[in-house]
Protein backbone atom coordinates (compact mmCIF):
# COMPACT_ATOMS: atom_id res chain seq x y z
CA UNK A 1 0.00 0.00 0.00
CA UNK A 2 1.43 3.48 -1.26
CA UNK A 3 0.06 6.83 -0.15
CA UNK A 4 1.43 9.61 -2.57
CA UNK A 5 1.12 12.94 -2.13
CA UNK A 6 -0.05 15.43 -4.76
CA UNK A 7 2.13 17.35 -6.14
CA UNK A 8 5.37 16.40 -4.52
CA UNK A 9 5.97 16.34 -0.81
CA UNK A 10 6.95 12.69 1.29
CA UNK A 11 9.74 11.30 0.51
CA UNK A 12 12.33 11.18 -2.62
CA UNK A 13 9.32 9.06 -4.90
CA UNK A 14 6.88 11.84 -3.57
CA UNK A 15 5.27 9.07 -0.84
CA UNK A 16 3.65 10.40 2.18
CA UNK A 17 3.18 6.91 3.90
CA UNK A 18 4.10 3.24 2.45
CA UNK A 19 3.24 0.18 4.08
CA UNK A 20 4.54 -3.63 3.00
CA UNK A 21 2.17 -5.07 5.55
CA UNK A 22 5.21 -6.57 6.61
CA UNK A 23 5.10 -5.13 10.10
CA UNK A 24 1.80 -5.99 12.28
CA UNK A 25 2.17 -2.92 14.43
CA UNK A 26 2.39 0.05 11.26
CA UNK A 27 -0.71 1.33 12.14
CA UNK A 28 -3.86 -0.65 10.99
CA UNK A 29 -6.25 -2.35 13.50
CA UNK A 30 -6.68 -6.52 13.65
CA UNK A 31 -9.81 -8.03 14.81
CA UNK A 32 -12.48 -10.30 14.33
CA UNK A 33 -16.32 -10.67 14.96
CA UNK A 34 -19.23 -12.23 13.65
CA UNK A 35 -19.26 -9.68 10.10
CA UNK A 36 -15.51 -10.75 9.81
CA UNK A 37 -11.71 -9.94 10.28
CA UNK A 38 -8.48 -7.86 9.47
CA UNK A 39 -5.61 -9.48 10.43
CA UNK A 40 -1.80 -9.39 8.59
CA UNK A 41 -0.84 -12.38 7.08
CA UNK A 42 2.09 -13.29 4.89
CA UNK A 43 2.82 -9.81 4.15
CA UNK A 44 -0.36 -8.55 3.56
CA UNK A 45 -3.53 -7.14 4.87
CA UNK A 46 -5.98 -9.67 4.82
CA UNK A 47 -9.57 -9.02 4.80
CA UNK A 48 -12.16 -11.82 5.21
CA UNK A 49 -16.16 -11.18 5.45
CA UNK A 50 -18.06 -13.79 6.62
CA UNK A 51 -21.57 -12.62 5.96
CA UNK A 52 -23.81 -11.26 3.10
CA UNK A 53 -24.33 -7.65 2.71
CA UNK A 54 -21.65 -6.89 5.12
CA UNK A 55 -18.60 -4.47 5.06
CA UNK A 56 -15.28 -4.72 6.55
CA UNK A 57 -13.62 -1.33 6.88
CA UNK A 58 -10.13 -0.78 7.94
CA UNK A 59 -8.77 2.54 8.72
CA UNK A 60 -5.18 3.98 9.27
CA UNK A 61 -6.00 6.91 11.93
CA UNK A 62 -2.16 7.96 12.74
CA UNK A 63 -2.36 10.70 10.08
CA UNK A 64 -4.41 12.56 8.36
CA UNK A 65 -3.92 13.47 5.19
CA UNK A 66 -5.30 16.13 2.13
CA UNK A 67 -4.76 15.37 -1.64
CA UNK A 68 -3.52 11.89 -1.88
CA UNK A 69 -3.33 9.42 -4.89
CA UNK A 70 -3.63 5.76 -2.77
CA UNK A 71 -2.50 2.64 -4.21
CA UNK A 72 -2.91 -1.11 -3.28
CA UNK A 73 -2.82 -4.35 -4.96
CA UNK A 74 -5.27 -5.82 -4.43
CA UNK A 75 -5.52 -10.30 -4.13
CA UNK A 76 -9.06 -11.64 -5.26
CA UNK A 77 -9.74 -15.07 -3.44
CA UNK A 78 -10.85 -17.16 -6.21
CA UNK A 79 -13.79 -18.61 -4.23
CA UNK A 80 -15.54 -15.61 -3.42
CA UNK A 81 -18.48 -14.93 -5.77
CA UNK A 82 -19.22 -11.14 -5.45
CA UNK A 83 -15.93 -9.40 -3.59
CA UNK A 84 -15.86 -5.53 -3.67
CA UNK A 85 -12.48 -3.55 -2.81
CA UNK A 86 -12.39 -0.68 -1.84
CA UNK A 87 -9.84 2.60 -0.55
CA UNK A 88 -11.18 4.94 1.71
CA UNK A 89 -10.33 8.72 1.68
CA UNK A 90 -11.43 11.70 3.53
CA UNK A 91 -12.44 9.54 6.34
CA UNK A 92 -13.64 11.71 8.96
CA UNK A 93 -15.87 8.29 11.00
CA UNK A 94 -17.64 5.81 10.25
CA UNK A 95 -20.51 8.06 9.03
CA UNK A 96 -18.76 10.28 6.74
CA UNK A 97 -15.85 9.40 3.90
CA UNK A 98 -15.76 8.92 0.44
CA UNK A 99 -15.28 4.87 -0.54
CA UNK A 100 -13.68 4.77 -4.26
CA UNK A 101 -14.58 0.85 -5.17
CA UNK A 102 -14.65 -2.42 -7.88
CA UNK A 103 -15.74 -5.78 -8.07
CA UNK A 104 -13.90 -8.45 -9.88
CA UNK A 105 -17.51 -8.56 -11.85
CA UNK A 106 -16.23 -5.24 -13.31
CA UNK A 107 -18.84 -3.46 -11.60
CA UNK A 108 -17.72 0.09 -9.75
CA UNK A 109 -18.39 2.85 -7.96
CA UNK A 110 -17.25 5.90 -6.22
CA UNK A 111 -19.30 6.82 -3.55
CA UNK A 112 -19.92 9.36 -0.39
CA UNK A 113 -21.28 8.50 2.91
CA UNK A 114 -22.59 11.21 4.64
CA UNK A 115 -24.09 11.50 7.82
CA UNK A 116 -24.59 7.41 7.46
CA UNK A 117 -26.29 8.23 4.11
CA UNK A 118 -24.62 6.91 1.13
CA UNK A 119 -24.66 8.05 -2.14
CA UNK A 120 -23.02 6.91 -5.59
CA UNK A 121 -21.38 9.40 -7.09
CA UNK A 122 -20.50 8.33 -10.85
CA UNK A 123 -23.98 7.74 -12.01
CA UNK A 124 -27.38 9.48 -11.51
CA UNK A 125 -29.31 6.40 -10.51
CA UNK A 126 -27.35 6.12 -7.47
CA UNK A 127 -26.07 2.68 -8.79
CA UNK A 128 -23.12 0.67 -9.64
CA UNK A 129 -22.36 0.50 -13.01
CA UNK A 130 -20.92 -2.38 -14.97
CA UNK A 131 -17.25 -1.55 -17.33
CA UNK A 132 -15.88 -3.76 -19.60
CA UNK A 133 -12.46 -1.94 -18.92
CA UNK A 134 -12.12 -3.69 -16.03
CA UNK A 135 -10.43 -7.32 -16.83
CA UNK A 136 -12.91 -9.83 -14.50
CA UNK A 137 -11.97 -12.73 -12.89
CA UNK A 138 -8.45 -11.92 -12.31
CA UNK A 139 -6.36 -13.06 -9.39
CA UNK A 140 -5.25 -9.29 -8.39
CA UNK A 141 -5.91 -5.76 -9.68
CA UNK A 142 -3.81 -2.72 -8.96
CA UNK A 143 -5.98 -0.37 -7.37
CA UNK A 144 -5.62 3.56 -7.07
CA UNK A 145 -7.58 5.79 -5.89
CA UNK A 146 -6.87 9.99 -5.99
CA UNK A 147 -8.47 11.66 -3.57
CA UNK A 148 -7.22 15.47 -4.43
CA UNK A 149 -8.84 19.15 -4.67
CA UNK A 150 -12.84 18.06 -4.80
CA UNK A 151 -11.72 15.51 -7.37
CA UNK A 152 -11.97 11.90 -7.03
CA UNK A 153 -10.35 9.05 -9.16
CA UNK A 154 -10.53 5.50 -9.13
CA UNK A 155 -7.60 3.74 -11.85
CA UNK A 156 -7.85 -0.03 -12.03
CA UNK A 157 -4.86 -1.62 -13.44
CA UNK A 158 -3.68 2.14 -14.57
CA UNK A 159 -6.88 2.81 -16.19
CA UNK A 160 -9.35 5.33 -15.25
CA UNK A 161 -12.55 3.83 -14.69
CA UNK A 162 -14.33 6.56 -12.85
CA UNK A 163 -14.18 10.22 -11.98
CA UNK A 164 -16.46 12.40 -9.32
CA UNK A 165 -16.31 15.82 -7.84
CA UNK A 166 -16.98 16.84 -4.48
CA UNK A 167 -15.84 18.90 -1.81
CA UNK A 168 -17.89 17.62 1.43
CA UNK A 169 -14.28 15.65 3.02
CA UNK A 170 -11.12 17.28 2.01
CA UNK A 171 -8.86 15.72 3.93
CA UNK A 172 -9.29 13.30 6.39
CA UNK A 173 -7.82 9.34 7.51
CA UNK A 174 -7.63 6.82 4.46
CA UNK A 175 -8.58 3.11 4.65
CA UNK A 176 -9.49 0.05 3.43
CA UNK A 177 -12.47 -1.93 2.64
CA UNK A 178 -13.79 -5.37 1.13
CA UNK A 179 -17.54 -5.66 1.69
CA UNK A 180 -19.97 -8.54 -0.22
CA UNK A 181 -23.93 -8.19 -1.29
CA UNK A 182 -24.63 -12.32 -1.54
CA UNK A 183 -22.65 -14.27 0.49
CA UNK A 184 -18.92 -13.92 2.70
CA UNK A 185 -15.95 -14.71 1.66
Amino acid sequence: CGLDSLPGGGDEGGALFRDSFSDSGSGWETYSDSYGSVAYVDGALAFEVLQEQAIIQNVYTDEEFRDVRIEVEVTVDPDATDPWDAILCGFRNYQNYYSLGFGKDGFFAITKVKDGETTVLTYEANEWIQTDAIEQNKASYQMTAICADKQLELLIDGVSIAKAEDGSFPSGDVGLAVLTFEEGH
